[in-house]
């Protein structure tokens, strides 16, 4: 029988926290308990190989379950299994098969080069001279860590950081790894760099995706799963989010924003959009959409830079589908 190598039954985890009101029941140490649910009934399994985007609005649970499948936390009640072993009991078999990437948490040595916090990692999970000086050669090729990979950690930029951390993440050839936002903060050049690379060693490693970017998981991940309020609430192929809201948005891009646009065009009658300088308009259950062009043409003429009609974006999808999901409880994504 082919084993998951990540398998979730009804997994639930609640935090217990004091309900202090006033600054003396800080000093008090009884006080009444309040249970938070934050991981509620949660299956799912994870294959090998496998690419997996882990969304949702801050406070869905992602760190949360991260945490429980590293063997960080330990969960109130259902079962989980990582490599076929209970992560937080078995959490010194698992770390060596394992590895994890916190976007602006350093875990290299950091008043030494990252090359030795290598040294390091070699000793520590008994890497041979031969595949670690291999490893080294295509991570500082494909990454450009030549450049700083003698320099002190502390004095490298966040970008540098990110590219020495997860060279020294994929040094010892884990099974799973774990990414917890690995592209914020950077700039596009680095983020791109950094894309290319986990796109490089993509299927020969399981890697399990968190990011409030939606274009890292259009560019990296196979699959999508989105949790809201520690439930998953979507689980697909990233591909079926574009193919459920196959929209098409007619854009209207202006030189300069007409003032008051909205009394001078009708668009009761449409889904639109104001940005900066441009209109979005749902045009996807518009047959005659020539006719509204030219209508938008004889009123905005002088004022128009250009006028396409496109399909949205995977990110655009995304957002339509959890504000569809969100929208009963009075919370929408901008």
């Amino acid at each position: 029988m082919v084993i998951s190598i990540i398998d979730i039954k009804n997994l639930n985890k609640e935090f217990h926290i004091n309900e202090r009101k006033t600054f003396k029941d800080y000093l008090r140490f009884k006080s009444k308990k309040k249970i938070i649910k934050i991981i509620s009934s949660l299956s799912f399994k994870i294959e090998d190989g496998e690419t997996v985007g882990l969304i949702g609005l801050n406070g869905a649970g992602k760190s949360t379950l991260i945490k429980m499948m590293t063997g960080i936390l330990a969960p109130t009640s259902g079962e989980i299994r990582v490599l076929g072993n209970d992560p937080f009991k078995d959490r010194l078999i698992n770390n060596r098969k394992i590895s994890t990437v916190f976007g602006q948490r350093c875990k290299l040595r950091w008043d030494v080069s990252p090359m030795e916090s290598y040294y390091l990692i070699k000793d520590m999970y008994d890497i041979n001279d031969k595949d670690f000086k291999n490893r080294i050669s295509y991570f500082s090729e494909i990454l450009g860590l030549s450049t700083f990979i003698n320099n002190p950690v502390r004095t490298l930029s966040l970008g540098q950081k990110m590219k020495a951390e997860l060279a020294g993440a994929f040094l010892y050839d884990p099974e799973i790894i774990f990414l917890d936002e690995p592209t914020i903060g950077l700039d596009v050049l680095t983020k791109d760099s950094i894309l290319n690379f986990l796109n490089s060693i993509k299927g020969t490693t399981t890697i399990l995706l968190t990011t409030h970017d939606f274009d890292d998981i259009e560019k990296l991940c196979d699959r999508v799963i989105i949790l809201h309020e520690g439930r998953i609430i979507h689980d697909s192929p990233v591909n079926d989010i574009s193919s459920i809201y196959n929209l098409e948005m007619l854009e209207v891009i202006f030189k300069d924003l007409p003032e008051n646009i909205e009394s001078k065009f009708d668009f009761k009658n449409y889904k639109f959009d104001i940005k900066k300088n441009m209109v979005k308009i749902d045009v996807s259950s518009i047959n005659n959409k020539s006719e509204l062009i030219k209508k938008i043409y004889e009123t905005f003429n002088k004022d128009i830079d250009f006028v396409r009609v496109s399909k949205i974006s995977f990110k655009d999808a995304l957002k339509y589908f959890l504000n569809e999901q969100l929208s009963a409880k009075g919370k929408y994504v901008s």
